[in-house]
């Protein structure tokens, strides 16, 4: 049986480690929350999160996004407090989703049988979020990328102080 600290291969064939093990016994469908958003089942790579209807991507104002991405970067302060910051041990599934997906998922359902008019303004309202979460994600969670960006405004900056004041012989 699996333990903590022991290593297992992700799809990608590299080892993590085991933080923690559960055991859940249950019936019908469930989507499990993952920090990728993502599930490896018989060696199948596929997503933990749902669309809705037959496409996998939502269209806004002429635009499309996947639901992946979406729910994804929706997912963030879940991730944020349940992955990074705490271990949410205690975590509740109302009908095998997450309480934390359980609220939104409704209120999205909700706003997609709107009119046209509603649904487009809290679409693109939820696409402003989801941008915001991905973009947090990407550069707060990521402690390289704030090194990197010190690192190149310091390089320019000295390079425009050596083109503004040239050494002279």
């Amino acid at each position: 049986s699996v333990q903590v600290k022991d290593y297992l291969l992700n799809a990608d064939g590299v080892a993590i480690e085991v933080k923690k093990v559960d055991t859940l016994e249950s019936h019908g469908l469930f989507a499990p929350f993952t920090p990728s958003g993502t599930l490896v089942v018989n060696s199948i790579l596929t997503s933990s999160y749902i669309a809705f209807g037959k496409s996998k991507f939502v269209k806004v104002a002429g635009v499309s996004f996947s639901y992946q991405w979406l729910a994804h970067s929706l997912e963030f302060p879940h991730r944020l407090i349940c992955f990074h910051l705490y271990e949410c041990s205690n975590e509740k599934y109302l009908d095998g989703i997450s309480t934390w997906v359980y609220s939104p998922l409704r209120w999205c359902l909700w706003i997609l049988s709107q009119n046209y008019l509603i649904k487009t303004t809290f679409m693109v309202c939820l696409l402003i979020l989801a941008t915001i979460f991905a973009l947090s994600e990407t550069y707060f969670l990521n402690p390289i990328l704030p090194a990197i960006y010190i690192l190149i405004y310091f390089w320019v900056a000295s390079i425009r102080k050596h083109k503004e004041f040239p050494h002279r012989n």
